[in-house]
């Protein structure tokens, strides 16, 4: 554009005045060394500045197919990889395991080793194959 760029700093405070309008370095140092422009002022005012000049820059890249496709190949969005789940394992210390024996959802049980996980079908029969003696009335 050919003109002298400014730099603008708005104040806070309103006893401060309203703002600070910098066209070079030096009287920006100056004011800074001064501690007229400290740190909290000057960070969101060059954060503005900074999404003032990139503004154009990004406006053009979104009206750009072009410019997208582009950055999608040279920065190719991760691939979901979606976990394969596992068989659950039910281990070795459940009943039956090691023998391969089913418990079935009508409550018999079928396998190898049914007789030493079958308890039958009443509780009189399951305290005679658990080898339980009842309760002595006291």
């Amino acid at each position: 554009s050919g003109g002298k760029g400014k730099f603008t700093v708005k104040r806070r405070k309103a006893e401060d005045g309203d703002t600070l309008v910098y066209d070079n370095i030096a009287k920006l140092k100056e004011d800074y060394l001064a501690d007229k422009l400290t740190p909290q002022l000057l960070k969101p005012a060059i954060i503005k500045a900074l999404q003032d000049l990139l503004q154009p820059l990004q406006a053009e890249y979104e009206a750009s197919v072009e410019w997208q496709e582009i950055a999608n190949k040279a920065y190719p969005p991760p691939e979901v990889k979606k976990k394969d789940k596992k068989a659950k394992d039910r281990g070795t210390k459940f009943p039956g395991a090691k023998g391969g024996v089913e418990a079935k959802p009508d409550g018999h049980v079928e396998g190898n080793a049914q007789d030493q996980v079958n308890l039958g079908t009443d509780a009189e029969e399951a305290m005679d194959k658990l080898d339980i003696q009842p309760k002595a009335p006291s």
